[in-house]
């Protein structure tokens, strides 16, 4: 009687267990051989593969800053009067370009609130130091009185921003006639 082979497909632990002992043997034989292990990588990537996380758990990156500035008077003026969105702006402005010359007045800065000497505004996030540090340091006239501006806070989320003081911060998005 004639014995029949029988051949068998080799497995992937087969195949794997040879590769290891073909890079085993090259690397006994030259230390400095360097071999392509792709199927032992194979079956790593296989067993380690890590689940992409869900987008609500991953962190996001803020692209704004917001900062409570107030207009602090320098010196002792007679009647002290409410900010308005155009002399905010112009303070801001001469402060930013006496700090950082055109590159200061190209900084986009958004006028979010204004409640008395009180301003909340918005600037890039990447500018938010540069900002800090031209306000902080600038001082003025205006009204025939010195002036000039006190960071009060700083923040990359607004909600904390405004409920730095104990209130929701309903009022920052109130209309006040």
């Amino acid at each position: 009687m004639a014995q029949q082979a029988t051949t068998q497909k080799p497995t992937e632990e087969d195949t794997i267990m040879q590769d290891e002992q073909t890079q085993s043997k090259d690397t006994k034989d030259n230390p400095n051989h360097t071999s392509d292990n792709t199927s032992n990588n194979k079956r790593k990537n296989k067993i380690a593969k890590t689940p992409h996380l869900p987008p609500s758990t991953q962190t996001l990156h803020p692209t704004h800053t917001y900062l409570h500035l107030s207009l602090v008077r320098t010196l002792p003026a007679t009647a002290t009067t409410a900010l308005d969105p155009t002399t905010a702006r112009g303070h801001l402005l001469v402060a930013l370009s006496q700090y950082l010359g055109d590159h200061g007045a190209a900084i986009p800065v958004d006028i979010l609130h204004i409640e008395k000497q009180d301003v909340y505004v918005r600037v890039p996030v990447q500018d938010g130091s540069a900002v800090v540090a031209a306000l902080s340091g600038w001082s003025g006239v205006g009204g025939g009185a010195g002036v000039a501006w006190r960071v009060k806070a700083r923040c990359e989320w607004l909600s904390v921003l405004v409920g730095e003081g104990g209130n929701d911060g309903q009022a920052l998005f109130e209309f006040v006639r």
